[in-house]
């Protein structure tokens, strides 16, 4: 599990107690990967709104096999940074998991190698402030041979006023008519803020303990969980339950609001409606919230998991100046191993 936050006034942010929130200072560059971009196109399903069938695309791979969920994030110079984790396998069933990070100068056609982080926990996640601040979230599993604890550590919500240098841990985040058998309103949550001030939550939710309406199902495990939307007009301090956002499966949701005014999603099928791996639809804002239709223009911005378990993840979205698209993804290959890559791609036009 893992939690994201977006650029909030003031910052905003749902993270561990007992795990760890890192701001990213004095980065070190990494040599050149030497790995060029390959010329592909992304297929697009049940076109309605958008204005071509496929667009090209170039795949950019990176990283050594078993690296796995990358996050992509965008700096003010420019840059791109990239984290992800590699886990090893140590004796009594314990693991060591060693966060990456990758950079790039010209918009992911080329990489560095990775630095390796000395940071506890995995599934490292980027969030950048207007200031060029970077802060990257993450957890500590039980079984990883640092965690002194025992235990996965629960979730509360965080706040700063003054970009991160100091944070108010007094808060929690309380869901109306939701308590999860876990402890914590959301293992994975994306917040988005609407034009009028409230805050949105997407938030993955166990399918078993809260199924979508009038759908229940029986799900084997995590990956059939699914997503649900929350609302909150206070600042974050409470949240509405609204509607299910999205199918079975379908998880590990970004919002990006793009040059052309129209919103970006982007998400990982994960389960059940295979081929596998990360999904993009385009949507559009309004004054309280956003409207995406997961019926229609489907981008299939990566299929190579096909119907094999697990193996996509995280899947974010940048837009560089010149509007080309950056999605960094994971997929599981021929040889059973999870591998990086991003993409470099342009939503079509609207028709």
């Amino acid at each position: 599990m893992r939690t994201i936050h977006a650029t909030l006034d003031p910052v905003f942010c749902l993270c561990q107690a007992a795990g760890w929130l890192c701001c990213i200072v004095g980065l070190l560059p990494g040599l050149a990967s030497g790995q060029e971009p390959m010329r592909d196109a992304i297929a697009v399903v049940n076109r309605q709104a958008l204005s071509t069938d496929t667009i090209e695309c170039e795949r950019v791979p990176l990283g050594e096999p078993d690296d796995y969920k990358p996050c992509i994030a965008l700096l003010p110079s420019g840059e791109l940074l990239l984290t992800a984790f590699h886990p090893y396998e140590k004796k009594g069933g314990k693991v060591f998991e060693q966060n990456l990070l990758f950079r790039s100068k010209d918009g992911g056609k080329t990489w560095s190698k990775p630095q390796k982080l000395d940071l506890l926990g995995r599934e490292p996640y980027l969030t950048v402030l207007k200031d060029g601040t970077v802060f990257m979230t993450g957890h500590l599993l039980a079984q990883d041979i640092r965690n002194k604890h025992g235990y996965t550590q629960p979730y509360f919500v965080w706040r700063s006023k003054d970009g991160g240098k100091t944070w108010d841990k007094s808060q929690k985040c309380e869901p109306k008519d939701f308590k999860s058998q876990y402890g914590f309103f959301g293992g994975e949550t994306w917040l988005w803020q609407a034009r009028s001030g409230k805050i949105w939550a997407l938030v993955r939710v166990d399918s078993n303990e809260l199924p979508i309406k009038g759908r229940p199902i029986k799900s084997k495990n995590d990956q059939s969980d699914h997503f649900i939307l929350f609302s909150s007009a206070d600042g974050g301090r409470t949240f509405d339950r609204i509607r299910d956002f999205g199918d079975y499966g379908e998880m590990y949701m970004s919002i990006v609001r793009l040059q052309d005014k129209r919103l970006l999603l982007t998400f990982t099928v994960r389960d059940l409606n295979p081929p596998l791996g990360v999904r993009a639809l385009p949507g559009e804002e309004t004054k309280d919230g956003f409207t995406f239709d997961f019926s229609k223009d489907r981008v299939l911005l990566d299929t190579k998991t096909g119907s094999r378990f697990q193996g996509g993840g995280f899947g974010p979205t940048v837009q560089l100046k010149d509007g080309t698209l950056v999605t960094s993804y994971s997929y599981r290959g021929k040889d059973d191993k999870t591998h990086l890559e991003v993409v470099r791609w342009k939503l079509p036009a609207a028709r």
